[in-house]
């Protein structure tokens, strides 16, 4: 999760290819999405997706990396309302006391106890960011140049026309991350290649767009026109390239474990599954029946 923060460009004439960013052997830049090409190192987003299974610790993880480095500026926590709290009962159970940061939940109408920037930790709500980002840039949450911005449930902003998307995008943030625990799969394409893509999150590929767009990637794919002429409609059509881009986009931006890995171990017992049939009264019956 470092190195997503702090990304490098790979090196002149290398083969690799970062954020869909190649350097040729002279050191210019070419985006493999848009062909376009410059002589002066782009911008490289900082964060990622974070998108293990759920149960492997995504928060911890998260909290980790808050920890991790100096507090040079405070950390945005994104979240649905009921799961706001978890993230503040988590950062108190698992840092040690004479290390724990200061923490603000800040939601609703509660008056704001001094500014953003005095707490280590802000944790807010998707309905409240997108009031404050209504209001202006004045807003406290819109005012403020985050370290970085973490979107719990982050596939909550998948339709980039939403407010709650624009006003996600919007932040002012050094990094940024999507957490989302919805299951990911290997997706075959007409190429017999494998794609990470996720089944909820990401019921329509555009869904990612707006996910790419909030980390701010460079080189054009942060454009819908772009995303879909490059990826969305070739995809559909079953051509090589558009997969070929969708796999470097997800190797590069996601972050993935599943509980099956063999090197996964969370030292619980076997699943046990009982069938206990239920006799309906024959008014659920008829409701049951009616329904099927």
């Amino acid at each position: 999760m470092r190195a997503k923060e702090n990304p490098k460009f790979p090196k002149p004439g290398s083969s690799d290819i970062v954020q869909l960013w190649k350097r040729d052997a002279k050191g210019r830049y070419a985006n493999i999405a848009s062909n376009f090409a410059i002589a002066e190192p782009p911008g490289l987003l900082s964060g990622g997706i974070l998108a293990d299974d759920m149960g492997l610790g995504k928060t911890l993880q998260m909290i980790s990396l808050i920890m991790d480095g100096k507090h040079n500026a405070p950390t945005l926590v994104v979240a649905p309302v009921t799961v706001m709290s978890n993230w503040a009962q988590q950062i108190q159970r698992h840092v040690h006391p004479d290390k724990a940061p200061s923490v603000l939940i800040y939601h609703g109408s509660n008056k704001l106890p001094g500014k953003l920037n005095g707490y280590r930790v802000v944790i807010t709500s998707y309905g409240k960011l997108s009031s404050e980002h209504k209001g202006g840039a004045k807003k406290p949450l819109m005012a403020t140049n985050w370290r970085r911005v973490i979107l719990d449930e982050g596939h909550t902003i998948r339709n980039a026309a939403t407010e709650m998307a624009a006003s996600a995008c919007a932040l002012k943030a050094q990094s940024r991350w999507v957490v989302t625990g919805t299951p990911m799969y290997a997706l075959p394409l007409a190429s017999h290649s494998l794609v990470l893509l996720t089944t909820s999150s990401v019921n329509n590929i555009k869904d990612l767009h707006s996910m790419v767009k909030f980390l701010r990637i460079t080189g054009g794919l942060e454009q819908i026109e772009l995303f879909n002429a490059v990826i969305t409609r070739p995809l559909a059509l079953g051509q090589q390239r558009a997969e070929l881009l969708l796999q470097n986009l997800m190797q590069d931006l996601c972050l993935r474990r599943r509980k099956d890995m063999k090197f996964v171990d969370l030292n619980i017992p076997p699943k046990t599954e009982y069938i206990h049939r239920i006799t309906f009264r024959p008014d659920e019956k008829s409701k049951y029946d009616a329904l099927l």
